[in-house]
């Protein structure tokens, strides 16, 4: 009998959070049961990206989210790409895992207003979930 695999979305800001990836990935693919997709198989920096999103979360088992002190890119919505993947993530009903990295300040975003809204995606995640440090 094959062993089951499950598919596991991982999602971050990528310049500042690719050794914590990593270490998802890498503890991910040491388990055998786990198969990890993320940003790494393509460019989330355009609007134009986003059915693409959605068709690489929709079949996952698992959405993992990794935040830091960064925002990320926005798209048109208003919301980082960060930001609406969860979103997507939990309204697709997908069992969800966060990260909080425990000195953000040390990767901030410079703008008052990316501040802003990564002080409140935290805030968000912290409310809707248990999160880990």
């Amino acid at each position: 009998m094959a062993e089951i695999k499950y598919q596991v979305f991982i999602s971050s800001t990528s310049r500042d959070l690719e050794t914590e990836r990593r270490k998802v990935i890498d503890a991910l693919l040491e388990s055998a049961s786990f198969i990890p997709v993320g940003m790494e198989l393509f460019n989330a920096t355009s609007e134009a990206a986003w059915p693409t999103i959605e068709r690489i979360i929709q079949p996952c088992d698992y959405y993992v989210v990794i935040v830091a002190g960064r925002y990320g890119t926005e798209r048109s919505t208003g919301l980082s790409f960060t930001e609406s993947e969860y979103e997507y993530a939990r309204r697709l009903n997908k069992p969800v895992l966060a990260f909080l990295h425990r000195q953000p300040a040390m990767q901030s975003d410079e703008d008052v207003e990316s501040i802003r809204k990564v002080r409140l995606f935290r805030e968000r995640l912290e409310d809707e979930l248990t999160c880990k440090y």
